[in-house]
């Protein structure tokens, strides 16, 4: 009974491992595949977060939403805005971030 319940404990707390191997094991091949430096790695991931945060700044929050992909500095914009005069306003915003 002592060994059933044993094997039974460890079964469970191992089922939750395979999921984490495997995301392990994918996030890692992204990263050795990826031609970028980790410079520009983390300076791409800081234009989307600082694009993210024009998007939840006046006058576009609650208006518009906009999200930033970001490949070796160069940006693609993607998103909703009432106006083209929003859009404009974002795109210039997003056009002065460093990176």
């Amino acid at each position: 009974m002592i060994r059933s319940l044993i094997i039974l404990c460890t079964i469970l707390s191992l089922s939750g491992c395979a999921g984490l191997f495997i995301a392990g094991a994918a996030t890692t091949a992204n990263i050795v595949t990826d031609t970028r430096t980790t410079k520009q790695i983390w300076q791409d991931n800081n234009i989307e977060f600082e694009v993210a945060a024009i998007g939840n700044k006046e006058p576009f929050k609650g208006h518009v939403r906009v999200v930033a992909s970001s490949y070796n500095g160069t940006v693609v914009l993607m998103g909703q805005a009432p106006t083209q005069g929003l859009i404009n306003q974002i795109e210039q915003r997003a056009r002065a971030i460093d990176g």
